[in-house]
């Protein structure tokens, strides 16, 4: 797999005439790595069989890997908007530009949502191709997503919008109330971006049926779109070359478990002789391919935050 290669050493001298399988078994092989190198465990050579799994694992963690971390991109975009909106509706907080800081915050979101989709979308189309199956399914899943949501409809054209016209944040009010504290209200004015807007955003759903679209409540029901819907059909079509993966490594982990509850699986790959001392190249295996990618991203919303509206209708 596409891991970090790391080298330990060995220290002590074999005796003369005494054989040790570390020193003496083929490679690449099953091996088992102990906390800060202080034990190196051969479990057994690798098979033709192992070599072919391990390299189907690798051509799907090459494909899972980019995507995933996508994912945690947007993540990460999302928590920062909603931690900046909270900080913004704080009377203490004080902020010299909070329509710049905004405007900064829902642009790397929908910028990041845009990458994920079009990422994602080559990726898709690539491997169709490769192993001879229809390539559309990923834009015939985003088309229907569009007719059904309109939240996913209504950001999709607005992250186009930003991207390449206006701003994503139209305009800010504060209101302060006497029992509920500061509230923030984002949100777009629909005639201004009905003047301004492309064609394919004057005719989105919500513009249609509202005079103003509050921008935080949709946008949290277009994240909730990306990471139930978008992340299971991304996860559904990786899945295939996913689960075999993943238990052909818990198998190989337990291999090396079994001789050490401590030791890490590696795969040996070369050794190198200095004297005395060996040198151990390896490559790290993970233990749980689902952790390692990182495939239950997900962030909780705020205790104090009231759920969305996300049915997809603006009715």
């Amino acid at each position: 797999m596409d891991t970090l290669a790391q080298r330990g050493e060995r220290s002590e001298a074999v005796g003369a005439g005494v054989t040790d399988p570390i020193e003496t078994t083929p490679l690449p092989a099953l091996a088992g790595f102990g906390p800060g190198g202080s034990a190196i465990k051969i479990v057994r050579p690798l098979t033709p069989e192992d070599l072919s799994q391990l390299d189907a694992g690798a051509t799907v963690h090459r494909l899972a890997a980019p995507i995933m971390q996508m994912f945690g991109i947007l993540t990460l975009n999302h928590g920062a908007l909603a931690d900046f909106a909270a900080e913004l509706a704080d009377p203490g907080a004080g902020f010299r530009d909070p329509s710049m800081q905004l405007n900064r915050h829902v642009l790397n979101y929908l910028a990041s949502a845009n990458a994920l989709l079009g990422h994602f979308g080559v990726t898709f189309k690539k491997r169709c191709r490769e192993v001879g199956n229809p390539d559309t399914g990923f834009d015939d899943f985003c088309r229907k997503l569009k007719a059904e949501n309109d939240d996913f409809e209504f950001f999709c054209e607005l992250r186009n919008h930003a991207l390449h016209v206006g701003l994503p944040v139209g305009n800010i009010s504060v209101a302060q109330h006497l029992h509920k504290g500061r509230s923030i209200s984002i949100f777009h004015k629909t005639s201004s971006l009905i003047r301004d807007g492309s064609r394919d955003l004057k005719r989105c759903r919500l513009l249609s049926a509202l005079d103003e679209i509050e921008l935080l409540p949709h946008l949290e029901c277009f994240h909730q779109v990306f990471m139930k819907d978008v992340f299971r059909f991304i996860v559904d079509c990786l899945m295939p070359g996913l689960e075999p993966s993943s238990r052909f490594h818990a198998r190989l982990t337990a291999e090396v478990k079994a001789l050490g509850a401590d030791l890490r699986p590696v795969i040996m790959t070369g050794r190198t002789k200095h004297g005395s001392e060996f040198q151990w190249a390896f490559d790290w295996l993970p233990e749980d391919v689902f952790q390692e990618l990182g495939i239950s991203i997900e962030r909780k919303p705020r205790d104090t935050a009231p759920e969305p509206d996300c049915s997809g209708s603006s009715d």
